[in-house]
């Protein structure tokens, strides 16, 4: 009898996990596929919205790149769904999880051992099964080891999670307030333009092609030739788009300081 939850976690367009679903389905394993985000296909500075930066520095030490946040966002609906079905246990499958060998006498010995808030990480070891304890996370949910026959890719996850759990990470991510996430989304975008404005000036060649100066990036401005068409402007304010976009509207300009964008537009300075 199936007494856990299944997720099988993927984009819908790039959906890899038809030869998982085959193996489950031959093991009579009921799941359910969760659906993420595209990271290549979502605007860059829409992703920090989707998760607290702050709670993943606690996980990971730093804030997370798009293709993490959204692989951590689609882990965070699969613990959503979850939260209401009446099961302690649920089993979450990244859709490249290739092999799975789900022996339910495993999970019993994990039930035996787990009491409280808990995570059961399955590795791709062969060889007999072992259980281990592994860390204790700072939220208070304890992480245990499970050897099993399993194929995963390179930065895939397969692991069992308890409702314990879900209501510690769910009850993190409700608390969230709105003003944190404008906050996040100020600084994710602030943080966005000058990266945007520092790989442009590197690449018109890091100075002011009129006098030399580099020393601080603020004080760089982009002076538009004549006769090129300004299809947008390239101040900080300006920097919100795609570095294609970005580098095509540069290609149209000189790098100058700020005292030297003066002087040309006041006559005083030439530029070829």
């Amino acid at each position: 009898m199936q007494n856990y939850e299944i997720y099988i976690l993927g984009v819908q367009d790039r959906y890899r996990g038809a030869p998982l679903e085959k193996i489950l389905k031959l093991q009579d394993l009921k799941f359910h596929n969760i659906w993420g985000l595209d990271a290549t296909n979502t605007p860059v500075d829409e992703l920090p919205a989707i998760v607290n930066q702050t709670l993943a520095k606690l996980y990971c030490g730093r804030e997370l790149l798009p293709g993490e946040i959204a692989c951590l966002d689609v882990h965070h609906r699969a613990y959503t769904a979850f939260s209401t079905s009446s099961r302690k246990w649920a089993l979450v499958l990244e859709d490249d999880v290739g092999v799975i060998d789900i022996d339910l006498s495993i999970m019993d010995e994990a039930l035996k051992l787990t009491s409280g808030p808990a995570i059961i990480q399955m590795f791709d070891k062969h060889g007999q099964v072992k259980i281990k304890e592994t860390e204790f996370y700072n939220n208070g949910i304890k992480a245990w080891s499970l050897n099993r026959n399993i194929v995963l890719g390179p930065l895939s996850h397969a692991y069992f999670i308890n409702q314990e759990a879900i209501a510690i990470v769910v009850k993190a991510m409700k608390n969230r307030k709105y003003c944190d996430r404008a906050e996040e989304n100020k600084k994710a975008v602030a943080k966005r333009r000058k990266k945007i404005k520092s790989m442009a000036i590197e690449y018109k060649g890091g100075q002011c092609c009129v006098c030399g100066y580099s020393k601080c990036s603020a004080a760089l401005d982009f002076h538009h030739k004549l006769g090129e068409e300004k299809l947008f402007g390239l101040g900080l304010n300006g920097m919100t788009r795609s570095w294609e976009r970005t580098k095509a509207e540069v290609d149209k300009c000189v790098l100058v300081c700020a005292n030297c964008h003066r002087e040309i537009h006041e006559g005083m300075t030439q530029i070829l």
